[in-house]
């Protein structure tokens, strides 16, 4: 039975494969004023009362006195609570990174590291100030100067009669003696003159500017009458910031502060000048909030450039990525932060290139995985480059975390942005746009466009693009036209380049030709590749060592080559290896070695191994024969079409050894190992044919199978051939 040594097969690698605004103020709610008139519609005028109350009145009684306390007093608390509570929560998830946290090392998949930590605190901080626009009370202004001059004049009588209305405010408001109603008088003044002289659009303006000032008055009485509320609100809004303004406050913190001051001393001796004051420092109050957070934004970009900065020069570029990126979203112009990110872009392209080389070199596991762990948290931090690779590679690299049913949405995060760093020519990602084109991951399947995007890559000298190049070449697939030439030229170019795969398919081109020379160098590229762990390349090595082609024969190293790729899993070397055991060629004769390197290839479901191991058991060597089991090692051979085994199986089923007797089985299985030109298998279908076995008699075509044997140098067919025509003889004479 066949157990003959397997034949050489070049076997080639798989593909690689404040910001200005803070919030307004918060006051405590204040009473509703009933209005005297209706003079504008934009205006509502105080009724006619005296021009203040004071803060405290003699008349009232002890216990009108207390609850107005106790009623200012809890506006107060809760005003001030929920305020200081909210800005708590927004500020709670906003550390600034300290000089322990600038050294401490980045986790994998950590969430609370400092880069996360700081990113988070803008973050938070920019969503304040998104939140807190600046907002100013907008004042009355004339429509743009669009009329006709007759138009413009009614419109300056409409205005004029408002504001004449508005001037007789002051004696109700009790400002008719004050600094206040000579201004207002100026103004009149500046108004009525431009009247006079038919200047309607200047005279509108002047009268505007009286409306607004009368509206700004009315607003300060008001307030002068609710003094109590309008310091609580300066106080609330300043312990709700107190933490912020107190590490950040600036000169105008400093400028609200002192208007405060004033403002609380002149409450009893002149309260409407004190109101003026808490009105000025509640407008400007918001403006030295703004400064503040600008200090604050500073400094907090400072740091996380700084940590950035210690993220790129350790190599991490996808935390360098992430923390420039969250720096231009709150300042797109910071230039340190631009160039941070492009260098980071280009880290992160230069990441993905190496994790792709390092997926098919054996010798460096432990860089793939430090590469897919950092490839794992581009994927946390959104970066489309790593979110493209994870969906593509996810699924044979279990250390990129990726559960099979988010591949999808990851590609769909994932494409536009890696498109466009491809467009940019960035050869990383260039390769995995070609490498989702060549599988239809996400696109239709296009090999044009692949080899176009591999060529981007390849031509920057990316070497997984050169093979992956090389490869579409070498067997011309589907819209690419095949050119040896060029495949030879880009394999070679990254065989240079120390890529082990192309190393071996330039190795397997190179064995076709019949000119010594280039036989000698695919031995060289094999060797190469060899040294560097190359299983497949070990195997090929060892093949041509065994057969003499393109090196001195020597079944000694080759039984070590065999050695080293059949540890490493390889199941044709280990084969081999249980071959040279059987026959004991390069090593000494162990039939039991034999079966153990023949049950680890065909546990692997390597046909020709479940072959030999089952002549193993059909003989007993190396092992206590069993005849069921050769059966059934035979089987699993046969079943994968090895011709070998079926001869075998069909000789068993013949003579009933392992299993019952059956000629039609038998017959089966011969016919299948003749009709792949089994010289075994001819010979024996061919007596069973000449004796009608299994099948009805026929000399004439038994004779001719068997014919068909000897012609392929089968020993027996002959000798039976030389029986045959000597009985021939016989029965003549």
């Amino acid at each position: 039975m066949s157990c003959a040594f397997s034949a050489f097969s070049a076997r080639h690698s798989c593909p690689f494969a404040f910001i200005r605004g803070s919030s307004p103020l918060p006051r405590l709610p204040i009473k509703k004023l009933n209005r005297k008139s209706t003079v504008c519609a934009n205006l509502s005028f105080m009724p006619n009362q005296p021009a203040f109350q004071q803060k405290k009145d003699p008349s009232a009684t002890f216990v009108d006195r207390l609850v107005r306390i106790l009623l200012i007093a809890c506006g107060v608390v809760v005003a001030g609570g929920l305020i200081w509570q909210a800005v708590l929560l927004l500020r709670a998830n906003a550390p600034t990174p300290t000089a322990s946290q600038v050294a401490a090392p980045i986790t994998d998949d950590s969430i609370d590291d400092p880069i996360a930590a700081a990113v988070r605190a803008l973050d938070a901080l920019a969503t304040i100030e998104q939140n807190e626009p600046h907002k100013t009370t907008p004042l009355l202004a004339p429509p743009p100067p669009q009329l006709s001059r007759q138009e413009a004049k009614k419109s300056a009588e409409n205005v004029r009669r408002v504001a004449a209305d508005a001037k007789d405010e002051l004696k109700d408001l009790g400002l008719a003696e004050t600094e206040d109603a000579g201004l207002v008088a100026r103004d009149w003044l500046t108004a009525e003159t431009a009247f006079s002289i038919g200047s309607w659009e200047a005279a509108e303006s002047s009268y505007y500017q009286i409306i607004n000032r009368i509206r700004q008055l009315r607003e300060i009485v008001r307030i002068s009458r609710e003094l109590d509320a309008s310091e609580s609100a300066v106080a609330a809004a300043l312990a709700a910031e107190h933490k912020l303004l107190k590490q950040f406050g600036g000169d105008h913190l400093k400028e609200v502060v002192t208007l405060a001051k004033r403002a609380r001393s002149l409450v009893e001796s002149d309260p409407i000048l004190s109101a003026k004051l808490y009105q000025e420092a509640l407008t400007k109050l918001p403006v030295a909030i703004g400064e503040a957070r600008q200090a604050e934004r500073r400094e907090k970009i400072t740091a996380l450039i700084e940590l950035a900065e210690h993220a790129a020069n350790r190599g991490d570029w996808v935390a360098a990525g992430t923390a420039s990126l969250a720096i231009l979203k709150v300042e797109p112009q910071n230039r340190a932060a631009a160039d941070l990110r492009r260098r980071a872009i280009r880290g992160i392209d230069e990441l993905v290139i190496r994790y792709v080389v390092r997926l098919h070199d054996p010798t460096d596991e432990s860089g793939r995985k430090a590469d897919a762990r950092q490839i794992r948290r581009g994927v946390r931090d959104a970066d489309p480059l790593c979110l493209l690779t994870a969906a593509l590679y996810g699924p044979t690299d279990h250390t990129l975390g990726v559960e099979p049913n988010s591949r999808e949405s990851l590609r769909t995060s994932g494409w536009a942005g890696a498109l466009r760093r491809a467009e940019t020519k960035w050869p990383g990602a260039a390769f995995i746009v070609g490498r989702c084109h060549e599988e239809g991951f996400g696109v239709t399947r296009d090999l044009p466009a692949a080899l176009k995007w591999y060529h981007l890559a390849a031509s920057q000298n990316h070497i997984a693009a050169q093979n992956n190049l090389a490869r579409l070449y070498h067997y011309g697939l589907d819209g690419v036209a095949q050119d040896d030439d060029k495949a030879t030229h880009w394999y070679r170019k990254a065989a240079v380049n120390n890529s082990i795969p192309a190393q071996c398919a330039l190795a397997g081109i190179l064995l076709n030709s019949t000119n010594e020379a280039t036989i000698a160098e695919a031995v060289s590229w094999y060797r190469k590749a060899a040294h560097a762990g190359s299983a497949l390349a070990q195997c090929n090595l060892g093949l041509l060592l065994m057969t003499g082609r393109g090196v001195t024969r020597d079944e000694v190293a080759a039984a070590t080559y065999f050695y080293q790729a059949a540890t490493k899993g390889d199941a044709l070397a280990q084969f081999n290896l249980g071959y040279l055991y059987m026959t004991g060629k390069g090593v000494n004769a162990d039939d039991s070695e034999a079966v153990v390197w023949y049950r680890k290839a065909a546990d692997q479901g390597f046909a020709a191994a479940q072959r030999n191991l089952g002549g193993m058991y059909s003989l007993g060597r190396g092992v206590k024969r069993d005849d069921k089991a050769a059966l059934q090692w035979y089987t699993r051979a046969a079943m994968q079409g090895d011709a070998g085994a079926q001869c075998n199986l069909g000789w068993l089923y013949a003579k009933g050894v392992g299993t019952e007797r059956d000629d039609t089985k038998a017959h089966l299985w011969l016919t299948r190992s003749a009709q792949q030109s089994n010289p075994e298998g001819l010979f024996l279908l061919g007596l069973l044919t000449f004796e009608g076995t299994g099948t009805p008699r026929d000399e004439t075509t038994g004779r001719r199978l068997i014919k068909e044997a000897a012609a392929l140098g089968f020993d027996q067919a002959h000798a039976w051939l030389n029986m045959d025509e000597m009985r021939q003889f016989t029965d003549v004479d």
